[in-house]
């Protein structure tokens, strides 16, 4: 890994204006000196804390070289993380590209009032975090933007009791999208969510639904703050009904689901939607929003695709289910976990959940090592 390879010591001296230069030469790493400078703009004088991967343990090739952790109070004693590594670092300027590398590096604000000791450390475990979900965007090549939002698997950590099981994606606030010779990079805060929040806010618009969270007046986590001790939002009978009603009127935003496994296959008199058991949850809650809206919903699993998309009657065609009103609501209301086949009333469709091969993130990559 490239960073090892380059590590300077923690007392290297840092630049006349401030600005910490520790790691690699800045002439060889105008991208590395972007993203130093856009974060000692918010925190001036302040040295992070570093951690890089560590090449002796790691699971691959891990596209992460630090990740960056500074020291916050406002609005409550936070750590800010900040990675290097999604966006080109290295190498001579490009003044024609536009975005650079993926275009993204990714941050995380996580609440703990020890963040207010200018001796402390901050925890390990989201640097882990972090740099699984740089790994996902590495192998797959599914870049993340504001309003995405993805599952973990389990809660963010083992390390607190928590309710937070999936992030989702926000421009963060203080250090926004910036320009590098490299081309532009947007900083993605990553924000801790409940179950039911993403069910709530999968139903309407992702991305309306994060803003809601990130506003500083927010009572639940206000400019995103991940808070593990936090409630659900749901709990707000006030902010449950300004979603519930703004998705009746608006229907659901997201038009493409993931799972491992989808296909539409004739077997027999009957058409067989297969679902893997982790896609059933999002197709059941998004799929109202959608079709009864006169908009389609794309399910992509890792062999295939299949398209639900609004007609006048039901009907199969190549790779794409035509479901009127009624279909759509009895074919939501087939969606169930439990493993097996589910037939869908009144028409010739069977729903056949198979189950999913989950992994844990410490499959994936190794946690960085203190710089």
């Amino acid at each position: 890994m490239r960073w090892s390879a380059r590590e300077r010591s923690d007392s290297t001296p840092a630049a006349a204006d401030g600005v910490d230069t520790s790691g690699p030469e800045l002439d060889q790493a105008p991208g590395w000196d972007a993203i130093t400078v856009a974060s000692a703009a918010v925190y001036p004088g302040q040295t992070p804390h570093r951690w890089a991967t560590d090449p002796a343990g790691a699971v691959g090739d891990d596209p992460l070289d630090l990740i960056a952790v500074y020291r916050a109070t406002d609005p409550q004693p936070h750590w800010h993380y900040v990675t290097y590594g999604l966006s080109d670092l290295y190498g001579a300027p490009d003044p024609m590209a536009q975005t650079s590398g993926f275009g993204f590096e990714l941050t995380f604000r996580l609440v703990d009032d020890a963040a207010a000791d200018p001796g402390a450390h901050p925890p390990v475990w989201p640097t882990s975090l972090l740099s699984s979900l740089a790994g996902y965007v590495a192998d797959t090549s599914n870049a993340f933007a504001p309003g995405h939002f993805i599952a973990t698997n389990g809660p963010l950590t083992t390390s607190t009791p928590t309710e937070l099981v999936a992030l989702g994606f926000v421009e963060d606030p203080d250090l926004g999208t910036i320009s590098t010779p490299h081309g532009q990079v947007r900083f993605l805060q990553a924000v801790g969510l409940t179950a039911d929040e993403v069910d709530l806010g999968s139903a309407w618009a992702m991305a309306a639904f994060l803003d809601l969270l990130v506003v500083p007046d927010s009572r639940v986590a206000p400019r995103g703050l991940t808070d593990l001790s936090r409630a659900s939002l749901t709990a707000d009978p006030d902010l449950r009904a300004q979603v519930e009603s703004a998705t009746a009127r608006d229907g659901s935003s997201i038009g493409v689901l993931y799972g491992e496994e989808v296909s539409l296959v004739e077997d027999d008199d009957q058409t067989v939607l297969t679902l893997s058991t982790a896609a059933v949850p999002g197709v059941a809650r998004t799929l109202p929003g959608r079709l009864p809206f006169g908009r389609p919903l794309r399910l992509v699993g890792n062999a295939g695709a299949v398209t639900l998309r609004p007609g006048s009657q039901f009907a199969v065609e190549a790779s794409a289910l035509v479901l009127d009103d009624d279909a759509a609501a009895a074919v939501a209301d087939a969606l169930v976990e439990d493993p097996g086949d589910h037939v869908v009333p009144g028409l010739p469709l069977l729903v056949r959940v198979v189950p999913t091969a989950r992994r844990s993130r410490s499959d994936v990559r190794s946690a960085p090592q203190p710089v």
